[in-house]
């Protein structure tokens, strides 16, 4: 397991999940997981991800709270 420390930047949900793939990436990490990821998360993913944005794998696990909301 990699810990990687987390920085206090203000950062648009893009701009956090760009920084924290090239994270991944430089580690040699080829997929990642996010558990109960917030509703903006899931939608910025889905978004990069048909763009061609992201440079890992992704599985994302909603939170039963989302499922209720919908």
């Amino acid at each position: 397991m990699v810990k990687v420390e987390a920085s206090p930047v203000e950062m648009s949900p893009e701009e956090a999940i760009c920084a924290s793939s090239s994270q991944f990436a430089a580690y040699g990490v080829t997929t990642v997981a996010d558990p109960g990821p917030p509703l903006e998360f899931i939608r910025t993913y889905c978004t990069m991800g048909q763009a061609g944005k992201l440079s890992t794998r992704l599985v994302i696990m909603p939170s039963t709270n989302l499922v209720e909301m919908s």
